[in-house]
């Protein structure tokens, strides 16, 4: 992988109480994007992530999938929320679901009103449609640990619609069966952090959680272009959807520099 070099913005210090131990970690750049489903101008129905779930679902802490954090140094990708990604919310069918990737330039990615036209799946629908993600990083709360799988062209691939028909603008779900495996869950350990605060995690509503996972044997992929992420629970109440805009090549710099140098030597000249 070509080395690059990214300047890091927005880093946030929270205290992490994995394994009932604390020490500080940091999530990154956070790389949120809007949705691209909202009724409303504010509010839990609004085009903002956090404090935000989608129209006419469940409202409050506990629903709310709240951001999506990116470390290039360690290509750690962070979902944070009010949501318990391991339990999610007792007596409801809120099971988290599956980390899905497009690394296509520009992005593809169907989400918000695209992700369930034309064709408008049904609850717990198996389909073979990839909604223009190439990835998909198959997680396991249960056992906190995931396999990547490359889902581009695949002819035997399932993926899960969530449970709520007036939710699929959520979808996809999660990953069922097919592609090619990229990386097992052997030593791919989900790390998972509870109980932080607003200060920890720059977010507001309480408490928070973070599920932590590290891309790196996806890493020769996302300089230059980037990538766009997807990420939902069971019953669509909402939709969380993450672009990382990549980092230009080290021609791409150099140019740059002899750009900017140029206009400052021609200001000089002139002045």
């Amino acid at each position: 992988m070509k080395k690059t070099m990214w300047l890091a913005v927005g880093m946030v210090a929270c205290l992490s109480l994995i394994a009932g131990s604390a020490s500080a970690i940091s999530l990154g750049t956070n790389i949120t994007i809007y949705d691209e489903w909202s009724t409303a101008p504010a509010g839990w129905y609004g085009p903002q992530e956090d404090q935000e779930v989608e129209p006419h679902t469940f409202t409050g802490q506990q629903w709310d999938l709240e951001g999506v954090f990116f470390d290039n140094v360690t290509s750690d990708l962070s979902l944070v929320g009010g949501y318990d990604f391991v339990n999610g919310i007792p007596g409801r069918h809120t099971a988290a679901g599956d980390l899905f990737i497009d690394f296509t330039y520009p992005s593809d990615a169907q989400y918000g009103t695209l992700s369930h036209a034309p064709s408008n799946y049904g609850p717990y629908d198996l389909v073979p449609d990839t909604f223009g993600y190439d990835y998909v990083v198959d997680l396991d709360f249960a056992t906190l640990t995931y396999t990547i799988y490359d889902i581009q062209g695949a002819t035997d691939l399932q993926i899960e619609c969530d449970s709520e028909q007036a939710n699929d603008a959520s979808n996809p779900w999660r990953y069922i069966r097919g592609g090619t495996e990229i990386a097992n869950g052997t030593g791919l350990s989900i790390v998972y952090t509870t109980g932080l605060s607003d200060s920890d995690v720059g977010m507001t509503g309480g408490l928070h959680n973070v599920a932590a996972i590290d891309l790196s044997a996806l890493g020769p992929l996302y300089p230059g272009n980037g990538f766009t992420t997807h990420f939902t629970m069971e019953c669509g109440n909402d939709n969380l959807i993450g672009h990382y805009p990549g980092v230009p090549e080290p021609a791409t710099i150099s140019l740059l520099g002899l750009g900017l140098l140029g206009a400052v030597l021609r200001k000089k000249f002139w002045a």
